[in-house]
């Protein structure tokens, strides 16, 4: 019976001694670091390349690929495809970027920087993924499966 309370005992104040000496941190102490890039719209995804880019894709089509060194920005490349992006996929191996629309799914490549192909589906895409075949995987909205 001993055991018991003190095995009880030892485990209630192991949870509850970090708790009552949890750090606190509030906005005022925490460093600013400063400001490097804004980027237009909401993001709906960010990736890094194999040469070192990172893409950034927003809400309404813009695509823009930059290389970060330290406090610089250099923006690479850029492009927009006039459409309401739902969300992306990055496959490394193939330095392709495929973005979800309303209509399909849009393929870009970053080694040439320009659009490769379109999908076209008969309604809207929420999710793409590419497969260790490098084959690419498409959700529709409204069909709950997906194809090929």
């Amino acid at each position: 019976m001993r055991r018991a309370v003190v095995l009880t005992t030892f485990l209630l104040l192991a949870l509850a001694l970090p708790a009552a000496y949890a750090p606190t941190a509030s906005a005022t102490n925490l460093a600013n670091a400063g400001y490097i890039a804004n980027f237009e719209g909401n993001v709906v995804g960010w990736w890094h390349t194999n040469s070192g880019e990172t893409i950034v894709v927003n809400d309404s089509g813009g695509i823009s690929a930059f290389y970060w060194s330290g406090n610089q920005v250099t923006n690479t490349w850029s492009d927009d495809i006039n459409m309401t992006v739902n969300c992306g996929a990055y496959d490394a191996a193939q330095n392709r970027l495929a973005l979800c629309t309303n209509t399909g799914v849009q393929v870009y490549s970053s080694d040439l920087q320009t659009h490769l192909y379109t999908i076209s589906t008969t309604e809207p895409v929420d999710a793409v993924s590419w497969d260790g075949d490098r084959d690419l995987w498409v959700g529709r909205r409204t069909a709950r499966r997906a194809m090929e």
